[in-house]
């Protein structure tokens, strides 16, 4: 996803537009292995990693695959994110990418499921 608009600076400062986000990223290399980072575009960035210039730790498990992505409108909070995911586990990074993918397949809903309107009402 590119973030819409562009920087501009305005003295020593980077003004970002309202609408640009900061992602933390997973992927998988060819090793079977996971990497996680922060980007502020996830396209480039995993161009990047696959032409072996963003990552010397990824640049010898070529190809590598985007499993999973998280968007956040401040550095703070995706940098915090990143770190929380680095310190996990694989076991409970693939709970991550196997709950996100089965919510995307709508397997798991975002609220609880509500009653049907119209079969309440028919059912007096």
């Amino acid at each position: 996803m590119k973030p819409k608009g562009k920087a501009k600076r305005v003295g020593t400062s980077l003004v970002r537009p309202p609408n640009f986000m900061h992602f933390v990223y997973i992927i998988k290399c060819s090793d079977n292995s996971y990497y996680t980072g922060y980007t502020t575009n996830v396209d480039r960035r995993l161009n990047e990693h696959n032409a072996g210039s963003a990552s010397k730790i990824t640049r010898s498990k070529l190809p590598v695959f985007l499993v999973h992505r998280e968007s956040y409108k401040t550095k703070s909070e995706a940098l915090k994110r990143e770190a929380q995911i680095k310190s996990w586990p694989r076991a409970r990074k693939e709970e991550l990418i196997k709950d996100r993918k089965s919510f995307l397949r709508g397997r798991i809903s975002p609220w609880p499921k509500q009653p049907d309107m119209i079969t309440r009402i028919g059912n007096k």
